[in-house]
């Protein structure tokens, strides 16, 4: 997998997502410049994300929307995380609330009636 996404050059566009932190931390300590996100993550997990080590800690952490509190993004705001939170399944009756609260990684669950101005 690194192998392909150095191949091609990708490595400031891929993210490699998981939710098995042994697995992200072995790739944080053997490829520090693949970017990787720790899945699941949520409020209850800070006190394991505290102690994790500063350089085994993934580039971003993700969850679906629902796991997502107003404790957290006031969190991650208080430790400049903000942007490093990716959320998914989110759709077009929800993106702007989440926007809104700073949230701008988003893995966008299409539906037709979303519409795209430019």
């Amino acid at each position: 997998m690194v192998q392909l996404i150095k191949q091609f050059n990708l490595l400031d566009k891929v993210i490699i997502a998981n939710a098995d932190f042994l697995f992200l931390a072995y790739l944080e300590y053997k490829y520090p410049e693949v970017l990787t996100a720790l899945e699941g993550f949520s409020k209850k997990k800070v006190w394991i994300y505290n102690l994790i080590p500063k350089n085994f800690k993934t580039d971003y952490l993700s969850s679906s929307y629902k796991d997502l509190t107003d404790d957290e993004i006031d969190w991650l705001k208080e430790n400049n995380m903000i942007s490093k939170r990716i959320l998914y399944h989110v759709n077009s009756k929800i993106i702007d609330k989440f926007l809104r609260k700073g949230i701008n990684m988003i893995i966008f669950d299409y539906d037709s009636s979303y519409k795209i101005t430019f």
